[in-house]
Formats: C-alpha cells, structure tokens, sequence
C-alpha cells in the first residue's frame, strides 16, 4: 500500500502523497469489482533561495478497465471538464498561474496524442496495461502571484486543497472511496479536514477528500480552540494552523473566527462537526489583501501581513467562508448568485450580528455592493455564463455576488413587510438546509418560491426572480433593506467616460479590469490596490494615471468615452429618524 511521506534532509524538502482511489464499475451497483486509481505527488527539492517558485510533481497509476479502454484522455485545462466516465482522467483544477508542465509517459508501449483542443491529450495504452504518467504543477512567477485558489508552496510549507494538487477520474462518485496514508519526519505536522496526523491514514469517498484541505509543514503555530464553548452540548474541537507574521495576534485572529462559527452553528442549530480546520498564511501578493475559499470541514484564508482585522473586510471574509460549510457543502447545487451572492449578504450579516462589524462599516459595505453593481457595464449579464468562471481576472467574476447579494437584502425586507416582521430570509435559509440535510441538496427559483409564499412575500416571485437573477433585468432595492433609519437614494455612477476598470469608491481596490481594454493592456489587474489616480473628467483625449500602492508603479492611458453614466443607489441615514429616535436607529440594523 502506497503512503504519503514527507522526507527531508539539510538541503532539500520533498513531499510524497500516495493514494489510491478504489472505484467502483458502476455508482449504482453495490457490488465487487474496484478499480483502483494510484496518484503520487511529490514537491521537487526547494531550497531556501529559490522557495517562492517551487514546483509538485505528480506520478498517476491508472490500473487498466474492466472493460478494456485503449485510450485515456487528459484534460489540462484549469477547470473540470464536463465529460464523465472511467476512461477519463481529469488534472487538478489549478489556477493560473500554476500551470502543468513536463508531461511524460512512463509505461512502455503508451503514447501521447493531440486532439483537435490543444488543452486535451489522449494516451493510447492498448487497453490491458497499467498506465503510468508524471507530470508536474509549477507556480508561475514567484510567491507574489499567489491567489487564494492556488497552492501555497514553500521549502517547509505546504497548504492546498486536495483539488489543487491531486489527480482524480473526472467521475469522482460519491460511493467510491480513496485511502491515503501518511508518514512524516520529526519536526513536520499534517493537517487536514479529517484531523491532525503523523503516521496514519484517511479512507473516506473520492468526493469528500476531493473537496478537503491539506497543509503540512514545520515551525507552525498550532492552536486548538473550541467552538460554542458557552454551551457545554455544543463543544466541538477547532484547529488554528498559522503559518506567517502578521500584524495581530494569533489570539485576536482565533477570538474573531471562534465567534464567527459558534454563531453561524447556533444560527442553524447544526453542530454535527467532530473537527474542523482553520489554516491562516501570507498571501504575499502585492494587491491582494486577503482571499479565502471554503473546503469540506476547513476553510483556508491568505492575508498580507499588514492586513488589520478591525477593518470589518476580514471578519467579512472569514465569515463568508464559514457560512459556505452549508451554502455549498450541504446544500451541494445552487445557481452562483445564490451561492455566492446570498453567502455574500449572510457572511456580512451574521459577523454584524455578532458584534465583528459596526454599525457603519455594514452600511459602507452594503453601499459598495451597489455602487460596484450599479455602475459595471456587465451587470445585464445572463446568468449563466457566469456560473463556471473561477479565474479572478474574468471582469464578470464579482457580478453574481453582488447580484445576489443586493436581491437577498430585497428578498428579506420584502418578506419582512409582507409578514409583518414575523417571518424573514432567515426562516428559507434554514429551512433550504434542513432540507439538505435529508437528501434534498438542490437550490432552484422554484424552490426559493415557495418558502417565500410560505413565509409571506406576498406571492409569486418566481418569473421576477428568474428575470433578475438569471436575464439579469435591472431592479430596484427595496428601500427599507437596511431599515427605517435609512433611505434609498438614487445616485448617478460611473464616469462619463471608461477607465477600463471597476472600483470600490472607498479602499482603492480594483474589483475587475476589462479583457482588451485600455488599462488591462498598460497592466492593471484585478485586487490591485490604487493609492491614487487622476483622469481628467470629460476628456478622454487625455491620459488617465493610476498608481499602486504596493510599488508605487505608474500606469497611463487613454480612457474610451462614454455617452452616459449610469443610474445606481446609496443608502443614507434619515436625518429625522436618527435626530427623534437614535438609541432605535443605533439597534435597527440589529432587529432588521
């Protein structure tokens, strides 16, 4: 039986994973025949001086079919393809800029062909044999360029998700199983979604370890926690794994992130978790101040060391990706605005809720969301082609968020009103896990629909919903989302000419830059922060500057004029209400 072992010396650290997936021949069947899958990853010798760079090497055993297939395909594009069955064998889904490289055959008598997609490649293998392949993941650049969906690989730290890293059949199953086993040297821990090892081994479904989270390493700092530790029945066992420095304390990061899942777990009465993983790392990217993603029983976060945690967007983040452990991993399918935009408005208002953001911070947010909306070109956009980008620099990659999240406000105050305040967004969301939870995992507008009319809305929505969620029709808020303290007032966004670049009014931070435009050419990317710009409004003849903050890198260039601005939202305080009632107004938000 293959292992995972991390073996070191004084020049050089290398990580080897061994694991075999057992598949069954038929998802369906409850029988004998397995098929096993065997995938070795090994990280190539990473010395100190060239660590931000360090490439993972993968060796793939596919054991011949049962029925005799001549042929594997491989596919090396970033995301999965959507061609299921045995004969496939599916790369992990890196994102740039990881890339593959060095594809070599080991088995004698295989060879690889092209196909009409350059990204896709067939090995022909004569149906009866064993098929070895290696090939490796490379990090582009250096540990700058490291996203929160990307590998973190570092001479004596390892943090990826098993998606990141691992080769699996492109039909995973829920009934098929994977074993890996673990061996690691003195002084090196092993973290994962199932628990803490050193010479052990996990067997769960391809499925869940597929979806699971991995870190490794030595000199990191260990903490274990307890989340609802108020409430003795409830106890349930946190790891904190921290590698890097930063300008807080480990304790003030574990206090937030402690109250964030002991909060979300009591807002869904679910503590159903023997253990959960936490992992916290530098992201070492110049404009990218924090990023995160969600990952079966974990979820991984990635701050630059100065990112302060009383700012709000940190306990926004932290909470958005906790709030996926059941948008996303028990309610398994929803359409994105739903499962990113309504994570997005419950990530804000649950850490508002206890107590992680101010009262202004959440208005300051919630107002970006519509200034950042309201003024994209792209926010008519069909849902649908929306739904598979995960690449961070596609200009369309923020718009379900927003959209979803600005509906769910609508959606909640609508439910609010017509139930008089007895019913809220609060009452679908639990009720959408609950039924989850019994085997019914799928999201739709049907759905949504009707535990709306159940609790209230004052009738059908389901045409409006779909015209707004997926056609992408305009709407309007609903004026009383964040309350009666504050009023919706229309307000012209954008300029009158395009910068080729979307941007939060307040934190300088390029949300998205538009493919083939002007400022994308001069080199500006999406999470680049700006600390200053200037453009002369109304002359397009004229170059606009930007600066970054980081490097203080200048970019010039011509912007393209526009006819129009565009018709968008804020939400102010209402002068009367906070003068006659502010001890009211000062909880609203909190009742709301």
């Amino acid at each position: 039986m293959p292992r995972v072992k991390l073996l070191k010396n004084n020049t050089y650290t290398y990580l080897l994973i061994g694991l075999v997936a057992l598949l069954s021949a038929c998802d369906q069947c409850g029988v004998a025949y397995w098929q096993p899958q065997l995938t070795n990853v090994t990280m190539s010798p990473a010395q100190a001086q060239v660590e931000d760079n360090s490439p993972l090497r993968f060796t793939v055993e596919h054991q011949r079919s049962r029925t005799g297939d001549p042929s594997l395909v491989i596919n090396l594009r970033y995301k999965m393809s959507q061609r299921f069955s045995n004969g496939y064998i599916d790369f992990p889904q890196h994102i740039a800029p990881a890339r593959i490289e060095e594809i070599e055959l080991l088995t004698p008598g295989t060879r690889l062909l092209d196909t009409k997609d350059g990204q896709v490649k067939e090995i022909q293998h004569g149906g009866h044999h064993d098929v070895h392949l290696r090939y490796r993941i490379v990090l582009a650049n250096n540990e700058q360029d490291v996203r929160s969906r990307t590998p973190v690989i570092r001479g004596n730290y390892v943090q990826a998700a098993a998606k990141t890293i691992l080769a699996f059949p492109q039909s995973i199953g829920t009934k098929r199983l994977a074993r890996i086993e673990w061996s690691a040297p003195s002084g090196w821990q092993i973290f994962s979604s199932f628990g803490e090892y050193t010479a052990s081994h996990i067997e769960q479904n391809a499925q869940t370890i597929w979806e699971a989270l991995f870190v490794a390493g030595e000199n990191l700092r260990v903490h274990k926690t307890f989340a609802n530790s108020d409430k003795l029945e409830n106890r349930r066992a946190l790891t904190v794994v921290v590698n890097g420095n930063f300008r807080f304390q480990d304790d003030a990061f574990i206090a937030i992130v402690t109250r964030i899942i002991s909060s979300q777990r009591d807002f869904f009465q679910d503590y159903a978790y023997p253990n959960y993983l936490i992992s916290l790392s530098e992201s070492g990217r110049r404009g990218a101040k924090i990023g995160g993603t969600a990952h079966h029983n974990a979820f991984k976060v990635l701050l630059h060391t100065d990112t302060p945690l009383s700012n709000g967007e940190t306990a926004h983040l932290l909470s958005h990706e906790v709030f996926h452990n059941w948008n996303g991993f028990v309610i398994k399918k929803a359409p994105k605005w739903f499962r990113e935009g309504f994570t997005d408005y419950y990530g804000l208002t649950l850490a508002f809720r206890a107590g992680l953001i101010p009262r202004k911070k959440y208005v300051e947010i919630f107002n970006k969301w519509l200034w950042t909306y309201y003024a994209s070109p792209l926010r008519n956009e069909l849902s649908n082609r929306m739904e598979d980008m995960v690449d961070d620099d596609d200009e369309l990659f923020d718009i379900p968020y927003q959209r979803g999240a600005i509906f769910a406000a609508r959606l909640n105050a609508q439910i609010r009103e017509k139930s008089n305040a007895r019913h809220s967004l609060d009452n679908i969301m639990r009720d959408l896990v609950q039924a989850a939870r019994t085997g019914d995992s799928a999201v739709t507008i049907e759905k949504i629909n009707a535990l709306a009319k159940l609790y209230g809305s004052g009738g059908d929505i389901a045409q409006e919903m779909a015209q707004l969620m997926d056609d992408g029709r305009d709407f309007t808020p609903h004026g009383q989302e964040l309350g009666e303290c504050y009023t919706l007032d229309p307000e012209r966004v954008g300029t009158d000419f395009e910068l080729g670049f979307a941007l939060h009014p307040n934190s300088g931070v390029v949300t998205g830059v538009k493919r083939q435009s002007a400022a994308a050419q001069a080199g500006l990317r999406p999470s680049d922060v700006l600390s200053r710009y200037e453009f002369a409004q109304g002359a397009p003849h004229l170059k606009a500057t930007v600066e970054l903050a980081f490097n203080r890198r200048r970019i010039s260039f011509f912007p393209v004029k526009l006819e129009t601005t565009r018709d968008g939202f804020q939400f102010s305080e209402n002068a009367a209400h906070w003068q006659n009632k502010p001890d009211f107004c000062e909880q609203s938000l909190i009742v709301w």
